[in-house]
Parts: structure tokens; sequence; C-alpha cells
């Protein structure tokens, strides 16, 4: 583990972004925020297909009760909003 933990800093690391550094602003900030490790975690065990609705409903669901509904308030959106998020990929 050594070796490749030494690998991993010699060849990589001065190449990446540094996504979580204070004054690098740009698209999710938060990744390694305590309850996003916990969310990642999580779903490494679970290990669900979210390609669509069909194939994780629960996913969807909580996509659509957590994410979009906190996106709603930050944006002082009210109460009836609703919608889902896409991802291009």
């Amino acid at each position: 583990m050594d070796t490749i933990l030494a690998q991993i800093d010699t060849n990589l690391m001065d190449g990446m972004t540094r996504w979580q550094h204070t004054r690098f602003f740009a698209c999710f900030p938060a990744n390694a925020a305590p309850p996003s490790i916990l969310a990642e975690f999580l779903t490494a065990i679970i290990a669900p297909r979210c390609l669509l609705w069909q194939t994780s409903p629960a996913a969807t669901k909580l996509q659509t009760l957590v994410l979009v509904d906190r996106l709603r308030q930050g944006l002082g959106l009210p109460e009836g909003f609703q919608g889902v998020i896409k991802d291009p990929a």
C-alpha cells in the first residue's frame, strides 16, 4: 500500500485540480464534506444503478425529495415547485 500511495503522490497529485481547496471556486465543492463522505460510503455499499426511474425508483424519489427540494428552498421558490435534475452524461 505504501508503494501505491507513493506512486499516486509522485505521478498523479501534481496534475490534479484541488477541488477541495478553499480558493477553487468551481463545481462540486462539497464532495469531501463529512455528509458527502457518508453518502458516498452508503452509495458504495448499496451500489444502485441510477440510470432512470425503472432501474432505481428509490434513488429517483430521494433526488426529488432531498436535492430538488433543497434547491427549491435555497432559491426561495414556492412550496409546490417541483422538478428533476438532468445529468447530460
